[in-house]
């Protein structure tokens, strides 16, 4: 059984929120994890960064509106 955990963290690095996840790709719930994260900490969220693992052109687009030069680390 494929897991995984997606871990946010804040700009000092302090874990702030986090999924597991079973039977899923971290490119198939980046949407989901970033929504989460809006509503979670609503107006508080100036950027987003992600991690290679969650590249597709639709993440790319959606992630986008965060900040218009998101970077895959």
């Amino acid at each position: 059984m494929l897991k995984s955990v997606l871990i946010a963290a804040d700009q000092f690095n302090f874990m702030v929120h986090y999924q597991v996840h079973v039977k899923q790709t971290d490119s198939g719930v980046t949407k989901e994890l970033a929504d989460s994260l809006t509503s979670k900490f609503l107006n508080q969220i100036a950027s987003l960064s992600l991690d290679k693992g969650t590249y597709s052109k639709e993440n790319k687009q959606y992630s986008g509106h965060f900040n218009p030069c998101c970077n895959y680390a």
